[in-house]
């Protein structure tokens, strides 16, 4: 037992002896700095919300004024200014409204116009359908036929004929001819499509029915037409054309809202284009004509339009001598009730022209 714990206390004394440093024996290296681990994070908490954008600052009466006078410059041009050019892909877009309707029989129709040829389609109801009348389909503005069979091509099927017509003033109908076009020469087409519908016996009671600058277009046809039998404009614009719409679009959203400031809008484009055309545009105001509509009219419009404020609506209503209807929509959009609740867009249509168009002679 006394070895034992002898050769233990030597082990010890000689280990302890070799682990001591020399005073020739370099420094130990400094131990390295631990760093802290990181908290884990909680994949089930929410991210931190984002930072508020920052608030624009709202323009002064003068930068106002400077931004309405730019805006004014630029609509006149588009409305008037611009030269005609051919479309691109609108072999395309033709194609696709034809597929949309295939049992449909559509009439390619040229009608000489005072240096250019006005290219129509007249698009009839399939065979074993009856034909109830005829519709003077108006497109947009900068549109053309194949959007207006899109829209309108839900009467074909319920026994309506459309006449479409492409309108001047657009971009597409000259094929590189340039024109200043604006409502007096839309009109005079008009009259001359309505001239060559006389002329057919598979016409039968017609109706106008337009959508924005086409509205106003079935308003101002009407008023002059009295064959035109029933009236229907869809978000219909006022005689200024692409004004509200490149307001609505240009400006900051304030003034957007602020009617004083949209009929100030309105007045400057107004002096620009009697300057340019020659002539007041005022003659053209729908709420001036439809006072002396006396047939019956529809107007269709959707207080989520974005494009023309549903107020042009109710001020041309408002106008308006009975019998008149007001067709107010919430999901319409613009000018696609048809598309976007025809549950509710497209019955109301059909009971109005069955109510007011005669039915034709057998």
């Amino acid at each position: 037992m006394a070895l034992r714990s002898v050769i233990t206390t030597a082990a010890v004394l000689v280990g302890a002896a070799c682990s001591t440093p020399s005073a020739s024996a370099p420094d130990p290296e400094p131990a390295l700095p631990v760093r802290p681990a990181e908290p884990i994070a909680d994949e089930s908490a929410a991210p931190p919300p984002p930072p508020p954008p920052p608030r624009r600052r709202r323009l002064t009466h003068e930068q106002l004024d400077k931004r309405m006078d730019r805006i004014a410059a630029v609509t006149v041009e588009r409305m008037v200014g611009a030269e005609a050019v051919p479309q691109i892909g609108y072999d395309d877009v033709v194609a696709e409204a034809k597929a949309a309707f295939p049992n449909a029989r559509i009439e390619e129709i040229e009608i000489p116009a005072s240096g250019i040829r006005i290219k129509a389609w007249l698009v009839k109801p399939p065979p074993e359908t009856p034909l109830r009348g005829t519709v003077l389909a108006l497109h947009p503005w900068q549109s053309n036929r194949a959007f207006a069979l899109k829209q309108f091509g839900f009467l074909l099927q319920y026994g309506y004929q459309l006449f479409i017509p492409d309108a001047r003033n657009n971009e597409f109908i000259g094929r590189g001819e340039s024109f200043n076009a604006y409502l007096r020469e839309d009109l005079d087409d008009i009259a001359r499509a309505l001239d060559y519908l006389r002329r057919r016996p598979d016409v039968g009671p017609l109706a106008a029915y337009g959508c924005a600058w086409g509205g106003l277009k079935a308003i101002l046809a009407g008023e002059r037409h009295p064959e035109l039998q029933v009236v229907i404009s869809d978000a219909g614009t006022l005689h200024y054309g692409l004004i509200l719409v490149d307001y609505m679009n240009r400006m900051p959203p304030a003034a957007r809202r602020d009617w004083n400031q949209v009929n100030r809008f309105i007045d400057k484009v107004r002096a620009r284009l009697a300057e340019r055309l020659g002539y007041d545009i005022d003659r053209f105001d729908p709420r001036d004509v439809v006072s002396r509509l006396n047939r019956p009219l529809l107007i269709v419009h959707s207080t989520d339009d974005t494009f023309v404020p549903i107020q042009v609506s109710e001020e041309i209503y408002q106008a308006a001598q009975p019998p008149k209807t007001f067709l107010r929509g919430k999901t319409f959009g613009h000018c696609n009730g048809m598309h976007q609740d025809p549950g509710k867009y497209i019955p109301r249509i059909l009971v109005f022209l069955e109510r007011h168009l005669p039915a034709p002679e057998r």
